[in-house]
């Protein structure tokens, strides 16, 4: 479930909605499991099948790391820059 922090008195309010990160955290394990039973009710071998799912969650993993991060929308890139709406250029 995700957590809205309210930054003046920094308490945690759960929230009703799941965000997407919850869905990736969730998906993580349900396509190792998928993995894994593909090993067991094909031709594939288990070892194969684990190592497919794995390959699939490895790859959102770094989605959520690298692609889609969650940010905190209240704080600054170092230097206190400021992204300009304009054309997604670092200003002062």
């Amino acid at each position: 479930m995700s957590v809205k922090i309210d930054r003046p008195g920094s308490t945690a309010v759960p929230t009703t909605r799941v965000s997407r990160y919850d869905l990736l955290l969730a998906l993580i394990p349900t396509l190792l499991l998928a993995g894994l039973l593909a090993g067991l009710l094909s031709t594939l071998s288990l070892a194969h099948g684990a190592a497919l799912g794995g390959l699939v969650a490895a790859t959102l993993v770094g989605y959520g790391l690298f692609v889609d991060s969650p940010v905190d929308p209240t704080t600054r890139p170092p230097g206190g820059a400021r992204r300009a709406k304009s054309h997604g250029r670092y200003r002062r």
